[in-house]
Protein backbone atom coordinates (compact mmCIF):
# COMPACT_ATOMS: atom_id res chain seq x y z
CA UNK A 1 0.00 0.00 0.00
CA UNK A 2 1.00 3.43 -0.89
CA UNK A 3 0.23 6.57 1.14
CA UNK A 4 0.13 9.91 -0.58
CA UNK A 5 -0.71 13.51 0.27
CA UNK A 6 -3.56 15.84 -1.24
CA UNK A 7 -3.13 19.55 -0.35
CA UNK A 8 -5.34 22.01 -0.78
CA UNK A 9 -4.69 25.47 -1.07
CA UNK A 10 -6.67 29.09 -1.00
CA UNK A 11 -6.51 32.39 -1.81
CA UNK A 12 -5.91 33.46 1.81
CA UNK A 13 -2.93 31.36 1.23
CA UNK A 14 -4.50 29.05 3.97
CA UNK A 15 -4.21 24.81 3.46
CA UNK A 16 -5.61 21.90 4.00
CA UNK A 17 -4.81 18.12 3.19
CA UNK A 18 -5.34 14.43 3.45
CA UNK A 19 -4.00 11.28 3.04
CA UNK A 20 -5.02 8.65 0.61
CA UNK A 21 -4.12 4.87 0.74
CA UNK A 22 -4.06 2.99 -2.99
CA UNK A 23 -3.01 -0.19 -3.54
CA UNK A 24 -1.31 -1.58 -6.77
CA UNK A 25 0.64 -0.76 -9.51
CA UNK A 26 1.77 2.85 -10.21
CA UNK A 27 -0.27 2.64 -13.23
CA UNK A 28 -3.41 1.64 -11.78
CA UNK A 29 -3.47 4.12 -9.30
CA UNK A 30 -2.21 7.20 -11.13
CA UNK A 31 -5.46 7.70 -12.68
CA UNK A 32 -7.43 7.69 -9.87
CA UNK A 33 -4.69 10.19 -7.83
CA UNK A 34 -5.09 12.77 -11.17
CA UNK A 35 -9.01 12.22 -10.83
CA UNK A 36 -9.00 12.50 -6.84
CA UNK A 37 -6.55 15.88 -6.78
CA UNK A 38 -8.34 17.19 -9.71
CA UNK A 39 -12.32 16.51 -8.35
CA UNK A 40 -11.40 18.15 -5.20
CA UNK A 41 -10.25 20.78 -6.78
CA UNK A 42 -13.23 21.40 -8.87
CA UNK A 43 -15.76 21.35 -5.98
CA UNK A 44 -13.87 23.25 -3.34
CA UNK A 45 -12.81 27.45 -3.70
CA UNK A 46 -9.34 26.12 -3.28
CA UNK A 47 -7.29 27.40 -6.02
CA UNK A 48 -4.53 24.84 -6.40
CA UNK A 49 -4.63 21.17 -5.51
CA UNK A 50 -1.46 19.07 -5.28
CA UNK A 51 -0.49 15.21 -4.99
CA UNK A 52 2.73 14.55 -3.33
CA UNK A 53 4.13 10.84 -2.57
CA UNK A 54 5.32 9.90 0.32
CA UNK A 55 9.12 11.47 -0.50
CA UNK A 56 7.72 14.64 -0.94
CA UNK A 57 7.92 14.80 -4.24
CA UNK A 58 4.72 15.60 -6.07
CA UNK A 59 2.26 13.81 -8.87
CA UNK A 60 0.38 15.48 -10.26
CA UNK A 61 -0.94 19.37 -9.44
CA UNK A 62 -3.68 21.18 -10.35
CA UNK A 63 -4.26 25.12 -10.56
CA UNK A 64 -7.72 26.79 -11.36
Amino acid sequence: MKKFWIELVYNDDSEVGFYVDVEGEPHDYAALLYMITRGTLLVSSARRATCYNDEGFDVVSYTK
